[in-house]
């Protein structure tokens, strides 16, 4: 087993456009670059790779991609360890198998992950084969009206059918462990026996892990149906852990790791559109509140986040809407694990109603137009609002002054307390 540390070392050392020109003519189009299928013949390139996300995909008739390590497994026949290995003596990154060091129980788990990963891999073909199917034309239409055509098909979004067992008969057909799948969330047990499709008419969307494992699902409703939740996520298992996955995390990296800093938006449509817009530093917590232990992960790549808060409605009685109540939260706790923070405000829509990123930025454009600004004096704008209470004011006033705290530069503070002052109009800071 090569450890994920060391699979980290690849994927931030290994050049994809490096790795793929080895075997391919690789010719620039656009911001990625694009050849002739090195794994079927065909005469007009379908394969493109995605130097950004640090991606390969082929739109012809494989209808496969992945990430550097996939594509030297397939392009060499080799399995998952000796491919990691073929890189590993490409970039002088010193790895070794970790099998024997662990103990049977670890190897156990090991195995159990592996398999569980496996099924969701499964899944994932079997939901997006289902698009080809009539009953899938609604949901391909929103597919692509939402995310474009390459997106999509890139990120392996696929369907699940009306059908209360399709995917369960194909799967136990299949041989995959009914213990497991349940566990995945993909299945539950019949009361009077055998099992049911959990997840059904819905668009399903793969949440990976930093190496592209599918480690559960969110999956958006096609029925329509009054009082059905518009998105189910995964539940909590041996591989997915809300408060520890970060939803698209495997293509924001390389980005994040280049501009040093990542966007930080609500839920997995955000995402997606911000990323196939190419804004591929974004990433979201999955309707979650954000934590620390997601917060680390993310200082390995990055030192600033930027949040892009839903805009919603503010209720009578309210400061300000749930979407600014959740980032004011997580700035602050961004702030303590060490980062800069600022915010992109998004405006509300006509007649004060809900915008998120997914509703507002249709193109770039309408994302780098939003003014980024500190977080601190952002929040102090809302804190000092004329219409708050005095109580208000005087726990906003300590709670800035611990924020400046942690900035750790008297010049920074100063320049703080400077613009703070002329927020507050009192001058008692």
């Amino acid at each position: 087993m090569i450890s994920n540390s060391d699979i980290e070392r690849i994927l931030d050392r290994a050049d994809i456009v490096d790795v793929v020109g080895q075997f391919v003519q690789l010719q620039r189009a656009g911001v990625r670059y694009k050849a002739c299928c090195p794994f079927h013949s065909e005469d007009t390139p379908s394969f493109m790779v995605d130097q950004a996300r640090g991606l390969w995909y082929c739109f012809g008739a494989c209808k496969e991609g992945g990430n550097v390590i996939k594509f030297v497994q397939k392009i060499n026949n080799m399995n998952f360890p000796e491919a990691c290995h073929w890189l590993a003596d490409k970039y002088g990154i010193d790895i070794e198998d970790k099998n024997e060091k662990k103990s049977p129980d670890e190897l156990k788990a090991i195995r159990k992950r592996e398999s569980m990963f496996a099924i969701n891999s499964y899944a994932a073909d079997f939901f997006i084969s289902n698009l080809d199917k009539p009953e899938a034309d609604a949901a391909r239409a929103k597919i692509k009206q939402r995310w474009g055509e390459q997106y999509p098909q890139e990120q392996g979004i696929g369907y699940a059918l009306p059908s209360w067992s399709s995917f369960a008969d194909a799967a136990l057909k299949a041989g995959y462990s009914t213990e497991l799948m349940v566990e995945c969330g993909l299945i539950r047990q019949r009361k009077e026996g055998g099992y049911y499709d959990f997840y059904r008419d819905r668009i399903m969307i793969p949440i990976r892990d930093r190496f592209r494992n599918i480690i559960g699902w969110t999956a958006r409703d096609m029925s329509e149906v009054e009082g059905t939740p518009k998105y189910l996520n995964s539940c909590q298992s041996e591989i997915y852990d809300k408060s520890d996955s970060i939803f698209g995390i495997d293509n924001a990296i390389r980005q994040a790791a280049k501009e040093e800093k990542f966007y930080c938006v609500e839920g997995a449509p955000d995402v997606m559109r911000l990323q196939s817009l190419g804004i591929n530093n974004t990433i979201a917590s999955l309707g979650a509140a954000w934590t620390k232990k997601q917060f680390y992960q993310l200082k390995k790549y990055a030192t600033s986040i930027c949040f892009l808060p839903d805009a919603d409605a503010v209720k009578p009685g309210e400061q300000y809407g749930t979407g600014i109540a959740a980032v004011i939260k997580s700035g602050q706790l961004a702030m303590e694990c060490g980062f800069s923070v600022s915010v992109k405000e998004i405006p509300v829509g006509d007649g004060n109603t809900k915008n998120d990123p997914d509703s507002y930025c249709t193109n770039r454009t309408r994302f780098k137009d939003l003014e980024e600004v500190d977080f601190i004096t952002w929040y102090a704008g809302y804190a000092f609002k004329a219409d708050g209470t005095t109580e208000d004011k005087s726990s906003a006033v300590t709670k800035i002054a611990q924020m400046v705290a942690m900035v750790g530069d008297d010049v920074k503070e100063q320049m703080y307390l400077e613009q703070l002052k002329k927020i507050y109009n009192h001058g008692k800071l």
